[in-house]
């Protein structure tokens, strides 16, 4: 890499102090010297227009609608001593564009056009279902070879779906759930139920899958559960109690995470 230096207005309101005298400019200020345009006639160091709506979008899905609000004002309280007052105009166009429906004339990127049509979308989780269906694809067989695999990762990718997307104000988790065993009893399947001892290690494997791509980890805590369910006699109750009891599946998450108690195998 390499950094060539130019001249230009000092530290900002809002910027990061790093070590030995640098800063890391502001997101308002990135946004204003983004819109400065390059006079490179090498690389462009400044974003394209589509690149700059493509952030913008990031940013209203990151901070919603007061979070863009308070970058524009803060953008414009700096512009004056950054001599950024033509792109502040620019930006305040742009940004009003985002915060108010209408067609989507003017925009470059797709996402925003989107977002500016009162159609919004986040690009970031169809790419992870894409990675999904490439990790599920790439995965060995389960080890219950009576069981078809194709319900068994197809099962995943509703699950995952629901989670991510969350389209209801309660109930997601548990929709989730139904959507992934409606693919399961489709193959005539046995159903897959999380115990409740079990529901931290579920939950972690979800966040790993979100936050870092973790999708084995998923994939590896449903199959552990899949197999848990497929050993538990539900034929009588008596007998499913005690299999459930004798496994930990009633214990409480948390105490048992905290006594170093598992869910175990019948």
């Amino acid at each position: 890499m390499t950094i060539r230096p130019r001249p230009g207005p000092g530290p900002a309101p809002g910027d990061m102090a790093l070590p030995d005298g640098l800063w890391m400019s502001s997101i308002a200020r990135g946004l204003l010297d983004n819109l400065s345009g390059s006079g490179s006639r090498q690389a462009e160091r400044c974003l394209s227009r589509r690149e700059l709506e493509e952030w913008v979008d990031r940013l209203m899905r990151q901070r919603g609608e007061e979070g863009l609000s308070a970058l524009r004002d803060a953008a414009r309280d700096i512009a004056p001593s950054i001599r950024r007052e033509p792109e502040m105009r620019v930006l305040d166009t742009l940004l009003s564009s985002v915060l108010a429906t209408h067609d989507g004339g003017g925009l470059e990127s797709v996402v925003l056009r989107a977002r500016a049509t009162g159609s919004p979308y986040d690009p970031s989780r169809m790419e992870k279902l894409e990675k999904l269906a490439t990790a599920l694809h790439d995965a060995p067989p389960d080890v219950l070879p009576s069981l078809p695999a194709d319900s068994v990762r197809r099962r995943l990718l509703p699950l995952f779906l629901v989670t991510e997307v969350h389209p209801f104000d309660d109930g997601n988790g548990r929709v989730a759930r139904i959507m992934m065993n409606a693919e399961l009893v489709a193959g005539g399947e046995v159903r897959v139920i999380v115990p409740t001892v079990y529901r931290v290690n579920y939950l972690a494997a979800l966040k790993s899958a979100t936050h870092n791509d973790g999708f084995g980890a998923l994939i590896g805590v449903l199959s552990f559960a899949r197999r848990y369910t497929a050993r538990i006699d539900f034929s009588d109750r008596s007998t499913a109690e005690s299999d459930l009891t004798r496994t930990n599946a009633f214990r409480d998450a948390l105490e048992a995470e905290a006594n170093g108690i598992r869910l175990a195998l019948p």
